[in-house]
């Protein structure tokens, strides 16, 4: 009966020891959470990101010191791009991925250590399920205070097989993330040739442009000045005025064209904006269309074989096969193989340290069940992996098609803009001879050489389209040539490797390869 009355007591006393501690427990964190408030950053915050940003993002890059060639431009862009170094760092990260999954293939070492005290001894007797009577006096096992520690050392088969098929995945996004790099790569150097180009058509035109229209304002003063006094025939004058306005307005519509280009070039170079720098032109370099050969078959084959994309996709493909085979292994029972060394302070016990092996056989019956899901579910995946490979694969070919074709005609464009360019450079010579000895009028003259302008600008963006095209090509069919280690090399070593590199296509296109990784 006082048994009976004692353990009534004690779970009354705990059951209000309970409520009183989800009291506490509620109020502490109702209080903790009033606490939390949205606190929006401060200018002096904000002031300190940007000053801390724009110090980085030029951080120990080489200085502009002289004019910059289109290998130094591509060399600056591979070096310091954020969007190339962007990629860089997602694949460390992958790296970095793969390594620390492969952590867990190894064994678990786990160590602790403790103690504890109590005010009495921890006592007990026993009672006879048959008498109802006690057997044995109270008695007690264990010190009041008790030190103790374990180091344990844990495998489980199981676990290592699941990371190791979760580390094979790992290493194929290593392998994507190194495919996603190589197609910045190739797109960077697409944009850097299309804005040198320009670049170069706006650094050679555009102090002419100035000049011209300088001269056009002066004529139009003049034309105008005739017509008031009366000197000059009206409507003669006027159609004059007119033709010389109408160019004027090409020639302000070019300038602001070329305007631009350097400052893309300079973005895509990583110069800070405002720098100023010149570029140049090899006077070996003659403005030629790239030489394109391969049959089509071959073409569209290189590019289901080389394209970045492609072979993302392939690693895809692979994950999803071994996603499958996890799977199956999550069938299997874990084994769990477990030793240690043991210590307890107990000076009751005959063993203070003791050691301990043992096997452990386990599973989730809950994951039999549910495993045709799982598998389902993986093999799915795989399917959709291949079906996504080949609506690429279309697309992929399409791409190959269309970037041919804008390619023939860039060619052609090309050819017909250098002829054009060609009869008006002969036409404002001429224009310019007669003005000089004959008495031919000013306005024609002007008008000839801005003719000329317009002809030099359209050929230069022919010629820069065409490049573009023709680097449309190359990443269609997913060929690149640029060297290993670019970031240790300095912008001239990497500019002079890629003279070497980057424009030797003359080979068959069944021979484009990615050649270097």
């Amino acid at each position: 009966m006082r048994a009976s009355g004692w353990l009534s007591g004690s779970l009354k006393f705990r059951k209000q020891q309970g409520i009183g501690f989800t009291l506490i427990a509620a109020v502490t964190m109702n209080g903790l959470g009033g606490c939390v408030r949205p606190i929006a950053l401060g200018e002096d915050e904000i002031a300190a990101r940007v000053g801390f940003d724009m110090a980085e993002i030029y951080r120990e890059q080489e200085t502009v010191s002289g004019p910059i060639g289109l290998y130094q431009a591509v060399a600056r862009g591979l070096k310091y791009n954020l969007d190339k170094r962007l990629k860089l760092m997602e694949l460390g990260l992958a790296k970095s991925g793969l390594r620390y999954t492969q952590i867990g293939m190894l064994p678990k070492l786990a160590a602790q250590a403790g103690w504890r005290s109590r005010n009495s001894y921890r006592g007990s007797s026993s009672r006879s399920l048959i008498t109802g009577n006690q057997s044995l006096e109270v008695s007690t096992s264990e010190d009041k205070t008790v030190r103790y520690a374990d180091l344990q050392v844990v495998w489980n088969i199981l676990d290592f097989g699941l990371t190791y098929l979760r580390s094979r995945q790992e290493a194929d996004k290593v392998l994507i993330a190194e495919e996603r790099r190589i197609k910045v790569t190739q797109n960077l150097i697409l944009d850097i040739r299309d804005a040198y180009w320009r670049a170069v058509a706006a650094q050679r035109l555009i102090p002419k442009i100035n000049g011209l229209i300088g001269e056009m304002s002066g004529a139009l003063s003049r034309s105008r000045a005739l017509v008031r006094s009366g000197d000059g025939e009206p409507a003669d004058e006027l159609n004059r005025q007119r033709a010389l306005l109408s160019h004027k307005r090409d020639m302000l519509d070019v300038r602001r064209k070329l305007s631009i280009a350097k400052a893309e070039l300079a973005a895509l170079m990583n110069l800070q904006p405002g720098t100023s720098y010149k570029v140049i032109v090899s006077r070996k370099h003659r403005f030629r269309a790239p030489r394109l050969r391969g049959e089509i078959s071959a073409i569209e084959t290189a590019a289901l074989t080389n394209r970045p994309e492609m072979r993302e996709e392939d690693y895809k493909h692979r994950i999803s096969v071994t996603e499958v085979h996890a799977a199956y292994v999550r069938l299997l029972p874990g084994i769990e193989l477990r030793s240690g060394n043991n210590y307890d302070s107990n000076s009751f016990l005959l063993n203070s340290q003791w050691s301990n092996l043992g096997v452990l056989l386990t599973k989730n019956l809950m994951e039999l069940a549910t495993a045709p899901i799982a598998i389902d579910f993986a093999r799915k995946g795989e399917k959709t992996a291949v079906a996504r490979r080949r609506a690429l694969s279309m697309a992929v070919l399409a791409q190959v098609h269309i970037s041919l074709h804008r390619y023939a005609l860039a060619k052609d464009l090309f050819q017909v803009s250098s002829s054009i360019y060609g009869v008006d450079r002969k036409l404002s010579q001429i224009a310019a001879d007669g003005a000089a000895t004959s008495g031919t009028s000013e306005a024609e003259a002007l008008v000839a050489r801005s003719r000329r302008l317009v002809s030099a600008l359209r050929y230069y963006t022919a010629f820069a389209d065409l490049q573009s095209a023709f680097g449309r090509v190359l990443n269609s069919v997913g060929a690149h040539r640029y060297p290993q280690g670019i970031e240790e090399q300095s912008v001239n070593d990497l500019a002079g490797e890629l003279r070497g590199t980057l424009d030797k296509w003359d080979i068959p296109v069944s021979q484009w390869k990615v050649a270097m990784r």
